[in-house]
């Protein structure tokens, strides 16, 4: 009888009637656990998570500081532009996956406090708009907004600075006709007062992602828990579960009548 049970549940399969049954018949459970689960999770989050201080800075990539003869015509000036375009991605590289600019940021730390001095364990960001040669460089940290907007600021004034070494790492003489640089982006990056002033902080606590994580994935698994509980489950539960199962007409059959009792006593 219970191997022709499981073979008709098998063969019959799970319908979308079948999962609102389910949902109906544990959603007290499915909303309990769940809920504990969720409040739990934004409690550790809250106290585990630390605060973000994240503050942003712009640059220009001013190729005619170069090439100076190229910018006579609208033509010589796009080509002006798309060469610095085409020097973003070596620029953004050098920034964020070389020491070179952290070393310069972490030596001015030692006699300006207001500097992060674990630069190194914060993160780095360049991003570009399309098409432009203006750059914004990121920078975020967990120890303070002050922190963040400081660390910024030199981490430009840094790169500016590698930007117009020369090959034997002096400062470039741009009194010389055709100067020689270090790197592909040498004598091209170019700070507007109106934009050094203009940084950008916020601060935020991404802590609310867990709890909701929590929800979503506690939340199936219940569901799939109780799922399979009626799936392996061998009772017959209905009149019409017998006559499906043996193929004969029922005329009469009892009915489990424990849980109907239980409910009257609660009651």
């Amino acid at each position: 009888m219970e191997e022709n049970v499981k073979e008709t549940k098998t063969e019959k399969g799970i319908s979308l009637v079948d999962l609102w049954i389910i949902l109906k018949k544990y959603w007290l459970q499915l909303v309990v656990f769940t809920v504990i689960a969720t409040v739990a999770a934004g409690i550790l989050a809250n106290s585990l998570v630390q605060m973000t201080y994240t503050a942003s800075i712009r640059l220009i990539l001013n190729p005619n500081n170069v090439y100076k003869t190229l910018a006579a015509n609208a033509s010589q000036q796009r080509v002006v532009n798309e060469f610095g375009l085409s020097v973003y991605p070596s620029l953004k590289d050098f920034l964020t996956s070389t020491n070179v600019v952290t070393n310069m940021v972490k030596e001015r730390a030692k006699t300006d406090d207001t500097i992060d001095k674990s630069v190194s364990k914060g993160n780095i960001a360049c991003t570009q708009a399309e098409d432009s040669l203006m750059f914004t460089i990121t920078y975020t940290t967990s120890s303070s907004q002050e922190n963040a907007r400081a660390t910024v600021k030199a981490i430009s004034d840094a790169l500016i600075e590698i930007s117009e070494l020369d090959p034997d790492g002096n400062k470039v003489d741009k009194v010389d006709e055709k100067p020689q640089y270090l790197y592909p982006f040498g004598g091209m990056l170019y700070h507007d007062e109106n934009l050094e002033k203009d940084i950008s902080s916020s601060a935020s606590k991404p802590w609310k992602l867990y709890p909701i994580l929590t929800f979503v994935v506690v939340f199936v698994l219940l569901y799939v828990y109780f799922l399979l509980i009626n799936i392996f489950d061998d009772s017959v539960k209905s009149k019409a579960e017998i006559e499906e199962i043996t193929d004969f007409n029922v005329i009469a059959f009892i009915e489990d009548i424990t849980e109907q009792k239980k409910k009257k006593k609660n009651a």
